[in-house]
């Protein structure tokens, strides 16, 4: 696990037990999952994935996959974990719907221009989104998404938090939509 109190973020990714560095900019990596949740056929896909490498990638294909799979993840920040608050069931948020509100977010709770920024790791991105406070829109937003209206035992408010989850679902397009803790699952 990584301490970002103390630890450098990393520049690469492991396979069979060689680093290999890739991109790490945060930009970049919502490219890739937006790359992933793409129309586009699994081998271009596969094919344009390779591209984060930054050098040669690694001859084993899918370990190459599986290795910036983990990275999309961020899983060196976070201890193992099998809590459902940490990767829920409902996807949370989306990059590409949210992204005014996350943008906002930043601005608002860090003073961060995320247009203003040159560079960002991936991972300090990661970190700092998912300790937004509570009260960002991106977080609300959030919160109601994964909430299960099932367990809200008055009827009225059981009502009113699901006209909010139908106000502000992740609309689907042809494909569903994931969030990058499922991308990372995937590569499992």
């Amino acid at each position: 696990m990584i301490n970002p109190l103390y630890d450098s973020f990393p520049d690469h990714v492991v396979v069979h037990g060689q680093e290999y560095k890739v991109i790490t900019d945060f930009r970049e990596w919502i490219r890739f999952l937006e790359l992933v949740k793409s129309d586009l056929p699994e081998t271009v896909k596969l094919e344009l994935m390779l591209e984060w490498y930054l050098d040669d990638p690694p001859e084993d294909l899918e370990a190459a996959i599986t290795a910036l799979g983990q990275f999309l993840g961020a899983y060196e920040l976070y201890e193992e974990d099998t809590d459902d608050s940490v990767h829920p069931k409902e996807q949370a948020f989306s990059f590409e719907q949210d992204a005014s509100d996350i943008y906002s977010a930043f601005l608002s709770a860090y003073g961060i221009d995320i247009q203003e920024v040159e560079y960002m790791h991936w991972y300090k991105f990661r970190t700092l989104f998912d300790s937004l406070p509570g009260e960002t829109e991106i977080k609300r937003k959030m919160h109601y998404r994964t909430m299960d209206a099932n367990q809200i035992k008055d009827k009225d408010e059981r009502a009113r938090v699901r006209s909010i989850q139908e106000k502000i679902r992740i609309k689907d397009k042809k494909k569903k939509n994931i969030d990058d803790y499922e991308i990372g699952d995937m590569f499992w």
